[in-house]
């Protein structure tokens, strides 16, 4: 029962085809979700979806880097930015004269 529990939480049971755009950020150094999950996770998403999927791994960060402000978190809301920026860009539409 708690085994499925656990699949269930897991992002890795939720990928599919049909997946949104994704920004993975893990810290390397993390002690509560082992980095190797994060890449797995990024791995079997960009092998089934055609959406972009961008991966930036830190290397001695733990989980939760972003809770206080740092130079390292606005390093990190810039690199956001960006992809969402990148994102809007390829939504955006002309219509047709």
């Amino acid at each position: 029962r708690d085994r499925e529990r656990f699949r269930e939480a897991s992002p890795l049971s939720h990928v599919r085809a049909d997946a949104p755009p994704f920004f993975v950020i893990h810290g390397r150094n993390d002690t509560l979700v082992p980095v190797e999950e994060a890449r797995l996770f990024v791995e079997r998403l960009r092998a089934v979806s055609d959406a972009p999927v961008a991966y930036l791994e830190l290397p001695g960060t733990q989980h939760a880097f972003d809770v206080f402000p740092s130079i390292r978190s606005a390093h990190v809301v810039r690199a956001v930015e960006r992809f969402v920026e990148t994102l809007r860009r390829r939504e955006v539409v002309v219509p047709e004269e």
